[in-house]
């Protein structure tokens, strides 16, 4: 899943995964913009491309690499072709430089009039991070970050846990966090001269049967940076979104928490953090719903964002926003009361006053 920065989200659905549009402000009703199988797609909106990962006819552990045009709604045209080992992951690191990953390691990709091979690694994953690079290692449960530019290493990273596998790593902004196969998820902060470890959220994501009905076969963590303090966490498939923020340069907090009504199940968060892309499970079909951490809403066709969720108890309301409802009736502090009986008795005398005054001038 990819959300695109006009608002829409771009996705693989279906038995054949087909590569799949919803477009911010549609009719809610998803369509493909691609009819192959995709093993893995990555968009670059500067340069008006997608790179789609393809199963090969040359067997079950090759593959085939294609950069179309992409304007946003529609692929276009063939712009190159390569030939690789089977990817699950495809990355633009910057403008015409493509990560390919997969069971058998990372490969880089230069794109000029070809696409050619110009690195070569043994990670089974990657990401970006402030402008750097980051590959996962499992098998040494390791992150090393990486300059291609110097083809140099930068920092390394142990991941604790080791008694777990990790199963992938993500980032947003300033925020990176590893999922492990119990749910766990460990969290850190990365500037571009420091790592630092923050807390272990114990099994926070359920990991059963997660990626079953919404068509997956591995687990992947969704992420929106909202500022340099705040995120938002969700798991493929899931059915909660967190929002954690990191309070005081010492502690990440899991602060609020939205759960989706059923029978939603987490697929996507837009850029700015305000909509999430979900699958229907019971109907099968593509939607967005409104995050509000106060009770999601779904979008419906030319109106505005509706509930679909029971309204809260008066005591939860008051529990989530802090405020005080009080009782029915309202009841004046005794300070108060007192100083409207002041305030009446002088308003009183005055008056009582102005018509002694004007009796006496006559």
């Amino acid at each position: 899943m990819t959300a695109l920065s006009n608002g829409s989200f771009i996705f693989t659905a279906g038995r054949g995964r087909e590569l799949h549009l919803l477009e911010k402000g549609s009719d809610q009703k998803s369509y493909i913009v691609y009819g192959g199988e995709v093993l893995a797609f990555a968009c670059c909106e500067e340069d008006h491309v997608i790179a789609i990962g393809l199963r090969s006819q040359s067997g079950p552990d090759q593959c085939v690499i294609r950069i179309y045009q992409f304007n946003g709604s529609e692929v276009g045209d063939m712009l190159a072709e390569a030939s690789c080992l089977k990817v699950t992951q495809l990355m633009w690191i910057e403008s015409r430089q493509l990560m390919a990953c997969g069971p058998a390691g990372c490969s880089l990709f230069v794109w000029k009039k070809n696409l050619s091979v110009s690195f070569k690694d043994s990670a089974v994953g990657c990401f970006m991070q402030i402008g750097r690079v980051a590959l996962l290692y499992s098998e040494f449960q390791t992150i090393k970050y990486w300059s291609f530019d110097t083809k140099k290493m930068l920092a390394a990273v142990k991941l604790p846990q080791r008694d777990h596998r990790v199963l992938t790593v993500a980032s947003a902004g300033y925020f990176c966090f590893a999922l492990y196969e119990d749910g766990t998820v460990q969290a850190f902060y990365v500037t571009r001269s420091t790592v630092k470890k923050l807390e272990v959220f114990k099994k926070l994501f359920p990991m059963l049967s997660t990626n079953g009905a919404v068509g997956g076969t591995s687990a992947q963590l969704l992420l929106c940076a909202l500022s340099s303090r705040k995120v938002l966490v969700g798991l493929r498939g899931g059915g909660r979104v967190h929002k954690l923020e990191y309070k005081n340069d010492k502690v990440l907090v899991d602060s609020l928490q939205e759960d989706l009504p059923t029978p939603f199940a987490l697929m996507g968060i837009s850029l700015d953090g305000r909509r999430c892309l979900v699958l229907d499970t019971k109907e099968g079909r593509h939607c967005t719903l409104v995050l509000s951490f106060g009770g999601t809403k779904e979008l419906s066709p030319g109106t505005e964002a509706r509930s679909v969720q029971k309204k809260l108890p008066s005591a939860e309301k008051t529990r989530r926003t802090g405020a005080d409802r009080g009782p029915g009736k309202v009841k004046w502090p005794g300070s108060y009361r007192v100083s409207s009986v002041l305030v009446a008795t002088g308003v009183v005398v005055v008056l009582s006053a102005l018509v002694i005054r004007r009796f006496s001038s006559r």
